[in-house]
């Protein structure tokens, strides 16, 4: 069943998710001992970016399919990222699959989203050429990650966690970001 609306109904709506959005992704840290909420805000924030890419169609097309997360070496997630995440669970229109991986996995390149933590960004320069015309979304933390290639960074600035999106490296993996994440990026490297 499709529902329809005039852009007059949708644009507010398009605008609450927004703000909500932007409400948890940026919230202070003081609320929370800073290192957890830190990292629970980028749990949430990885998980709600596939909603905003546009993925090739043999992963949009297919709901029953997860998409496939792995965080690569050192986990700082912890409990906060379960191994499987239903789609009303993850609040997202994608069931999901969380793997732990050690950068010499084989099988790396097969995940939509890879997550490399700060302590694993030299294991991303390493499986780059693995990944670089394949359309796996790579998430780091700090500027550098971007510098070095990735496409989307998280930062910390204020006790806020924010985010860098680096639109030329997901362009040449096929990926293409939501303009409606991008307003909300500290950085667009177009």
């Amino acid at each position: 069943m499709k529902l329809h609306m005039r852009k007059s109904e949708l644009f507010p709506r398009i605008l609450l998710v927004l703000i909500l959005f932007s409400k948890v992704f940026i919230m202070p840290m003081g609320v929370f001992g800073a290192p957890f909420a830190e990292y629970k805000v980028k749990a949430a924030f990885l998980l709600k970016l596939a909603d905003f890419v546009e993925w090739p169609s043999d992963v949009s097309d297919n709901a029953t399919v997860p998409i496939n997360v792995g965080v690569v070496g050192n986990d700082p997630f912890g409990d906060l990222l379960p191994e499987e995440i239903s789609q009303a669970d993850g609040g997202c229109g994608f069931a999901f699959k969380v793997r732990r991986l050690f950068p010499k996995d084989e099988y790396i390149s097969s995940f939509n989203i890879l997550f490399f933590p700060r302590t694993s960004q030299d294991a991303f320069v390493a499986i780059q050429s693995l990944i670089s015309d394949k359309p796996v979304l790579t998430v780091g933390e700090g500027e550098s990650f971007i510098d070095q290639g990735g496409m989307i960074a998280f930062t910390l600035e204020n006790n806020r966690v924010q985010f860098i999106a680096n639109l030329k490296r997901c362009r040449k993996a096929h990926l293409n970001i939501s303009a409606k994440l991008l307003v909300l990026a500290k950085k667009v490297i177009k």
